[in-house]
């Protein structure tokens, strides 16, 4: 589906973030689920098909293969990047608010809330970016 270069995040072992975007369709021809290795098999391939490129780079690029269902259902990477950025936001506005460092905020309950809040936000606008994406894709084919 492409990438989405991402400059804004950035650490002292890498130099951005890559995210590779694929569609897969995780149901066989009779409609039935064929499960999670459905999702992981098409991000396994992006790893060692694209990894060590990214990695040519001084400082290297990060690259996180994101890897969706066209029914909306996301890899484990892409879930675990979805809870990165949310806790990430999440700490830095409770920071905001509370007027404290963001390492402090981990344990307030209001932190807490409000990033299970964004996850969930950003896990379904990925689901329906998906859906959408998949839709187009059908109605591009026929």
């Amino acid at each position: 589906m492409g990438d989405l270069w991402l400059p804004g995040l950035s650490t002292h072992a890498w130099n951005w973030l890559v995210l590779d975007f694929t569609m897969t369709h995780p149901y066989n021809s009779s409609g039935s689920p064929v499960g999670l290795s459905a999702l992981s098999v098409p991000a396994q391939q992006k790893i060692s098909d694209h990894r060590a490129s990214y990695g040519t780079h001084h400082p290297p690029n990060a690259f996180l293969p994101f890897t969706a269902g066209t029914d909306g259902l996301l890899d484990a990477d892409a879930l675990r990047f979805l809870w990165y950025l949310a806790d990430h936001h999440g700490a830095t506005l409770t920071a905001e608010w509370d007027g404290c460092a963001q390492e402090a905020v981990y344990g307030d309950p209001g932190f807490l809330r409000l990033r299970a809040r964004l996850f969930r936000q950003y896990r379904s606008r990925m689901g329906l970016a998906v859906l959408l994406a998949g839709a187009l894709r059908y109605c591009s084919l026929s």
